[in-house]
C-alpha cells in the first residue's frame, strides 16, 4: 500500500492527510474505525480500529527520505498509553503506521519502546512489514 505522497504543505497537513487516507484504508478492509477529529494535546493515538473482536490503537506518522525513525517522535502521552495497555494485557494492540517512501510500515509500539528503553535513539524500519 502506498498512499498519496503529495509533499505539498507543512508536516502537520501531510500528517493529517496520511491519517485520513489510512483510516479510509482500514475502513475499506472491514474495520470499524474511529478517527480522532482534531489533534488535541495529550491525545494518545490517532485512530482506533476494531475488527473480529480485536482492537487496535494506531498512531500515524510520516517519515521523509529514509527508513530511520527517530524515537524522540514517540510522545509522552503515547508512552503512557502503551504502559497502560501493557498493564492490562493489551500491550500488543498499539501500533504506529509509518508512511515511508516505499509504503506504509506497521510497527508495534512495544518494539519502539523496547528500543527507547534500551537507550537507542532511532530504529531502522527495514524489517517492519509493508502493508
Amino acid at each position: 500500500m502506498i498512499l498519496n505522497k503529495n509533499n505539498s504543505g507543512n508536516n502537520q497537513k501531510r500528517g493529517k492527510q496520511f491519517e485520513d487516507e489510512f483510516a479510509e484504508y482500514l475502513h475499506g478492509r472491514g474495520f470499524w474505525v474511529y478517527q480522532f477529529p482534531n489533534k488535541v494535546e495529550g491525545q494518545p493515538c490517532d485512530i482506533i480500529a476494531v475488527k473480529s473482536g480485536e482492537v487496535r490503537f494506531i498512531d500515524c506518522k510520516t517519515l521523509a527520505d529514509n527508513l530511520t525513525f527517530p524515537l524522540e517522535r514517540v510522545e509522552v502521552n503515547q508512552e503512557m498509553l502503551h504502559e497502560a495497555l501493557f498493564r492490562v494485557g493489551c500491550g500488543d494492540s498499539y501500533y504506529y503506521a509509518i508512511s515511508c517512501d516505499d509504503g506504509v510500515r506497521m510497527v508495534p509500539v512495544a518494539k519502539l519502546m523496547g528500543a527507547k528503553y534500551a537507550g537507542e535513539k532511532s530504529i531502522n524500519l527495514g524489517e517492519s512489514p509493508i502493508i
